[in-house]
């Protein structure tokens, strides 16, 4: 999950700069701020770090 966040947190943060999205500034900086803020929640528990660990070790990817 949180790959996934920080993937969607990177691509909108591009689209917002590109010129062909520029109607879709507002809208998307609302997802961005939304996206911060639940991400922000991650840390108040170890859970997803832990799920987030064993994925790795599930499917042999090296995260550090």
């Amino acid at each position: 999950m949180i790959p996934v966040m920080e993937f969607l947190q990177q691509m909108w943060g591009t689209m917002v700069k590109a010129p062909k999205f520029n109607e879709l500034v507002d809208v998307i900086d609302a997802g961005l701020e939304n996206m911060d803020k639940w991400y922000h929640k991650t840390k108040d528990t170890s859970a997803y770090f832990i799920c987030l660990g064993k994925c790795a070790q599930y499917f042999d990817i090296d995260m550090f």
